[in-house]
């Protein structure tokens, strides 16, 4: 039995709320990425709820979508003429 079963094993729900259980609500992403979207973090299929380094993964991805986002933007940018872009 894992060790967090066993110090559980006699614990008792006592605080007032109905404990729930809630059954597969995920469905799986056909990709992580594409055109114009990038799933991060938890939207990525990487959930944690006891160490939470979910949160730790999607800033991580976040802050790889953002470098890739800006590098495109850059490139298109510079080969298109900035003039021909919008700006925001």
């Amino acid at each position: 039995m894992p060790l967090p079963a066993r110090i559980l094993q006699n614990a008792v729900w006592d605080n007032g709320f109905p404990a729930l259980y809630l059954r597969a609500a995920i469905r799986p992403a056909s990709a992580l990425y594409g055109r114009h979207f990038a799933l991060l973090g938890n939207a990525a299929e990487f959930l944690d709820p006891v160490f939470s380094s979910g949160v730790t993964t999607a800033v991580h991805s976040a802050k790889l979508a953002a470098a890739t986002s800006s590098t495109a933007i850059f490139r298109a940018r510079k080969s298109i003429g900035s003039a021909n872009l919008p700006t925001r």
